[in-house]
């Protein structure tokens, strides 16, 4: 109940905004107490509890931005009579003092007690103690690291980017020339000898991408790219090629992390070893997907990459299906693809 207290404070006192610019949170821990065990203590567990509530410890004072500073003395009780004794056994036999200073003008910022007994007991309150005199220091401002930490790896006027890609081809049977939409057939096409059902075809393979991104706006990109790979149709394995450009936006406002939704268009080049699978194939492909990057070192980044193309007029591939079914000669596929890639880009020229 007293650790729930603790948080609830601490998260009502982080909600109040102190400064707009990103202070220097580094702290100087010194004391002395009763005791060299208690010294010992309080040095180490203020300076652990520092550096848990994102405060950088040093060991120099002139290199401090402010002093945590304690002090452990007996508890003496001031009696009706004026005199003065030691605490009673059944109340708390020490006093730790605590003060908070500012180093650049040396001046003290907090200044409170915390009555104690045994050190044990303090392991429960030792990180309230110190949030109590740190809360001074004005909160860390996620903008403001961000502005500082270097992101010149997403403002790079080009890039030069290969991936690994897994595209899934498929290939969506259309009825044209086929008996009720889904047979190949013997004889002809009103007086079948026999018929074949036909399926749609799925490929899995893998392929290989290069491109140039060029951002020439802040959160807009073109990337022409070429990529290769192969198929595997009516038996026989084909290099496929296609030349295309992305139009990408670039998304910022993640710390280390570029998202880049984008749409994409791409022109299918076969080679001439597959003139004899196609009858024709679509002239182009259009659709969109999403890169997201990640940060890969100061001008580059590691991304994968998610898409679907969709391509213009039919696939229309020779039947291959010999005596058994002969008729159609050709027949007429809806090609689709979806892309799943991972590669890295690295980047040339910062863009001011």
């Amino acid at each position: 109940m007293k650790k729930a207290c603790f948080f609830l404070i601490c998260l009502a006192l982080g909600g109040v905004s102190f400064a707009e610019n990103l202070p220097n949170r580094s702290v100087f821990v010194e004391g002395k107490a009763v005791w060299p065990e208690q010294r010992a203590f309080f040095l180490d567990n203020f300076k652990m509890e520092a550096t848990a509530l994102g405060y950088t410890v040093v060991n120099d004072k002139c290199a401090a931005g402010y002093t945590f500073e304690f002090e452990v003395i007996p508890h003496i009780v001031m009696y009706d009579d004026g005199t003065e004794a030691p605490a009673p056994p059944d109340e708390a036999q020490f006093v730790l003092l605590v003060a908070f200073f500012r180093n650049e003008d040396n001046r003290e910022l907090v200044y409170f007690e915390h009555l104690f007994t045994d050190l044990n007991e303090m392991y429960e309150f030792n990180q309230f103690v110190f949030f109590r005199a740190a809360v001074n220091i004005p909160p860390i401002n996620e903008e403001d690291l961000m502005v500082q930490e270097n992101q010149d790896w997403r403002n790079k006027w080009l890039y030069l980017r290969l991936s690994f890609d897994f595209p899934i081809t498929f290939y969506q049977l259309k009825g044209d020339g086929l008996i009720a939409g889904r047979g190949a057939y013997e004889g002809s096409f009103d007086s079948a000898t026999s018929t074949t059902p036909l399926d749609n075809r799925v490929i899995a393979l893998p392929a290989g991408t290069v491109g140039l991104e060029f951002q020439f706006l802040n959160f807009m990109s073109i990337e022409p790219k070429f990529q290769i790979g192969w198929e595997y149709l009516n038996d026989t394995n084909l290099m496929m090629m296609a030349a295309g450009v992305e139009l990408k936006f670039p998304l910022k406002f993640l710390n280390n992390v570029l998202l880049a939704p984008y749409g994409a268009f791409t022109y299918p080049i076969l080679m001439p070893e597959t003139s004899d699978i196609f009858d024709s194939f679509p002239q182009f492909g259009f659709g969109g997907g999403i890169q997201i990057a990640i940060k890969g070192g100061k001008a580059g980044a590691f991304f994968a990459d998610v898409n679907y193309m969709y391509y213009y007029g039919d696939s229309v591939i020779y039947n291959n299906l010999g005596e058994l079914a002969p008729n159609p000669e050709v027949i007429h596929f809806q090609r689709s693809v979806i892309g799943i890639g991972v590669g890295y880009k690295v980047g040339l020229g910062n863009r001011k």
